[in-house]
């Protein structure tokens, strides 16, 4: 694989991750479309970490995944089994993994995220804007500390439902 000579000079080959994104196009793509990316990025030595693909249904900040939620997990279970199909056939990165470009907190989808992570024993990138917490603290006058346990508690709290899993954790 032959690589970006201006980009590799200037920062040098671990000094960036390369993220191929379509997540904000009109459209979800479909897995052929999906592997002729990646076949494309192979043929021009692009040494791509992660691709942001677009899914059906709406990632809006503040509120849940709006969409069919089997679909969803449909989707991206194709895109992830494309991705280790393009690891596998075009020698793309072994870290090549799918990234998840969601508005904040879109708690219902990381059950169908889990499952196919471990079906398929991938890596995935889940970018969220988080701005339901960061609202909070920008209304704050300043952090006090009774205001930061709380959040821990809630943070805490709402982890095993975007690990899937039951967490038992103390809290102080």
């Amino acid at each position: 694989m032959h690589s970006s000579p201006a980009i590799l000079s200037s920062r040098g080959k671990a000094n960036f991750i390369t993220e191929v994104s379509r997540d904000e196009t009109d459209a979800p793509q479909n897995p052929a479309e999906v592997l002729v990316i990646l076949a494309a990025l192979a043929d021009h030595g692009v040494p791509v970490r992660a691709v942001a693909s677009k899914f059906t249904g709406r990632f809006n900040k503040g509120v849940d995944y709006v969409g069919d939620l089997a679909k969803f997990e449909s989707e991206f279970r194709s895109d992830v089994a494309v991705l280790a199909h393009g690891v596998r056939t075009y020698h793309l990165p072994a870290e090549l993994k799918l990234s998840v470009h969601s508005g904040s907190d879109e708690f219902s989808i990381y059950p169908a995220i889990r499952r196919v992570r471990r079906e398929f024993d991938s890596s995935v990138h889940v970018k969220t804007a988080g701005n339901t917490w960061l609202e909070q603290v920008l209304v704050w006058p300043r952090p006090a500390a009774t205001v930061w346990r709380l959040q821990k508690k809630f943070t805490l709290r709402r982890f095993p439902v975007a690990n899937g899993s039951a967490l038992r954790t103390r809290v102080s």
